[in-house]
Formats: structure tokens, sequence, C-alpha cells
């Protein structure tokens, strides 16, 4: 069952809109954003998701997991079985 992040009201299925509060979900890069309103307008929480997503780009330019653990790294195939 999901929870409404406003209202804790519970829905039986992963719905974008809540029925009790009017709640509407994101969707970012094909990702659902299940965030409370008051969520979305805290600055230092909105910061928080700033710092994150830098530290996510800076991950991927520099990577801090060994290629053979990539998609298509070295020896992946070793990975499948």
């Amino acid at each position: 069952m999901f929870l409404c992040p406003n209202c804790r009201e519970g829905h039986p299925d992963l719905s974008m809109r809540c029925q009790l509060c009017g709640w509407c979900a994101e969707v970012n890069d094909g990702i659902l954003v299940a965030l409370s309103n008051a969520d979305r307008r805290d600055d230092f929480f909105k910061g928080y998701v700033e710092n994150y997503h830098q530290l996510s780009l800076t991950d991927m330019e520099n990577a801090i997991v060994e290629k053979s653990y990539q998609p298509g790294g070295e020896d992946a195939g070793l990975l499948r079985g």
C-alpha cells in the first residue's frame, strides 16, 4: 500500500494523485519523486538534494567502482555466470 507523503492516506496502488488532499507526484528522469509538499518547499531539503545530485554527477565522471563491475566492463561475462 502506498501512503500519501502529505496526509498519510493509504492508497491501494501507486497513485500519482491523492484523492483526499490533492497531492500529486512528480516524475524526474523517469523516477517517481514522492516528496511531500513541505519537503518540496524546504530550502534545506532542496540544498541536500542538489548536493547529492552533484555528487552523483562526479561519481559518474570518476568511477568509484572497478570496471569489471560496470555493465560492459572488463570480464563482465564472468559476472553473468
